[in-house]
């Protein structure tokens, strides 16, 4: 009788996550110092870049607003998890009186 191990089938989808949650840190890092590197540029040297390459500019445009959404949606997480606690630790302190 043939043995065979286990497909380690979680270890695997776990691997992948990490990896696609480390690409989307180093892009948003990335995109983060072009932003950074975008807001020290002059009107002019940002015109002659979209006078030259206006598609990369517009692919620029659209990360930024991927990320800016992105974190919206974080923020509107964090927010309504702080109300949700602020609302449970006010009915707790009412009870408790």
């Amino acid at each position: 009788m043939i043995r065979h191990a286990p497909h380690p089938i979680g270890t695997d989808v776990q691997q992948a996550t990490d990896a696609l949650a480390s690409r989307r840190a180093a892009e948003a890092a990335q995109l983060a110092l072009l932003a950074s590197t975008v807001l020290q540029k002059s009107h002019d040297d940002l015109s002659a870049l979209a006078q030259s390459d206006p598609g990369i500019v517009w692919d620029w445009i659209e990360a930024f607003a991927r990320l800016k959404a992105k974190a919206e949606a974080d923020a509107r997480l964090w927010s309504a998890a702080m109300a949700s606690l602020s609302t449970a630790s006010s009915a707790a302190l009412a009870t408790a009186e």
